[in-house]
C-alpha cells in the first residue's frame, strides 16, 4: 500500500489515549477492537481524517475512523492478513488534513495491541509461516528483538515440537545458542550496554545470566571465552529446562 503524506510538524498523540486490542483467533478470525479518544488533541482542524494502520514488516492493512470531530471504529475490524504473524502486529494513528497536502498533523506509532504488550511468561514470540524447506528461523525486529518462525508444514509442526521433546530441545537450545551469537558478535553487546536499562538485549543477557552469571565482558572482549560462556549457558539450559521450558510467548 503506498501512501502519500506530508510529515512535517506533526502533534504527538499520547499512547494512553489508544486502548486498542486484537480479539479471536481460534478458527483465524483476528479482529481488533477498543477505543480511541482523541478529545484533548490540540490540532486546529477538528475535520481531519483519522486512520488506524495494522502492519508487520512490508505488510499493512488500513482503516478509515472518520475524523477528529466523529470518530468511530469501522464495522469490519478483520485482521486475518496478519494471521501467522499476530503476536508482532503494531498498529499507528495518523490525523492526516487532505485540504494541506495530506499533511500528517498528529501521529502515533509502533504501539503494541493491549493484551499483546509483554505480560507473558515467555521470552520470544513464535509465529508459524510457509518456509518451504526451512523447518525454523530466528527474524529480528529493531525494537521488539528475535522472532521464532516455524515452518506451516507439516500443519503439526508446533505441536510436534510439543510432544517430542528431544526435537524441542534441540530446537530451542539452537535458538539460544544463535541468539546469544547475534547479540554479541552482530549487536557488537559490550559492558557499556549491559549498564544501560531497557532494550531487547538486556533481557536475553538477563535470563542467560541465570544459568551461568555474568558474560567475560571486558575492554577485550576475547571472543573465544565469549563462546565458551555461550557454551556453557547452553549447556546448563538444557540440563535444567530439558522439555518443560519453552521460549514461546504463552500457549
Amino acid at each position: 500500500m503506498k501512501r502519500h503524506f506530508n510529515y512535517t510538524g506533526r502533534v504527538k498523540i499520547l499512547r494512553e489515549k489508544i486502548k486498542i486490542k486484537i480479539c479471536g483467533g481460534s478458527n483465524g478470525d483476528y479482529y481488533f477492537d477498543g477505543e480511541i479518544d482523541l478529545n484533548d488533541l490540540d490540532i486546529k482542524n477538528i475535520n481531519s481524517k483519522v486512520y488506524l494502520e495494522f502492519y508487520y514488516r512490508d505488510r499493512i492493512k488500513r482503516f478509515s475512523l472518520g475524523t477528529v470531530k466523529v470518530l468511530s471504529l469501522p464495522k469490519d475490524k478483520n485482521l486475518d492478513e496478519f494471521k501467522n504473524s499476530i503476536s508482532s502486529v503494531r498498529l499507528r494513528i495518523l490525523v492526516v488534513n487532505e485540504f494541506e497536502g495530506n499533511k500528517i498533523i498528529a501521529r502515533a506509532d509502533r504501539i503494541k495491541p493491549l493484551n499483546w504488550r509483554r505480560t507473558q511468561k515467555g521470552i520470544i514470540p513464535l509465529e508459524i509461516r510457509d518456509m518451504g524447506n526451512l523447518p525454523w528461523k530466528i527474524e529480528y525486529d529493531e525494537d521488539e528483538g528475535p522472532i521464532l518462525v516455524l515452518n506451516s508444514k507439516p500443519n503439526d509442526f508446533k505441536e510436534l515440537l510439543k510432544r517430542d521433546s528431544k526435537l524441542g530441545l534441540s530446537i530451542y537450545s539452537a535458538v539460544f545458542r544463535e541468539i546469544l551469537c547475534h547479540i554479541f558478535f552482530y549487536e557488537k553487546y559490550n559492558k557499556e550496554a549491559m549498564e544501560i536499562e531497557g532494550g531487547w538485549q538486556n533481557d536475553w543477557i538477563r535470563f542467560a545470566k541465570k544459568f551461568v552469571g555474568n558474560p567475560p565482558l571486558n575492554e577485550e572482549n576475547n571472543p573465544a571465552e565469549i563462546f565458551e560462556w555461550i557454551n556453557n549457558c547452553v549447556c546448563e539450559f538444557c540440563q535444567q529446562i530439558k522439555s518443560k521450558y519453552t521460549l514461546e510467548n504463552g500457549d
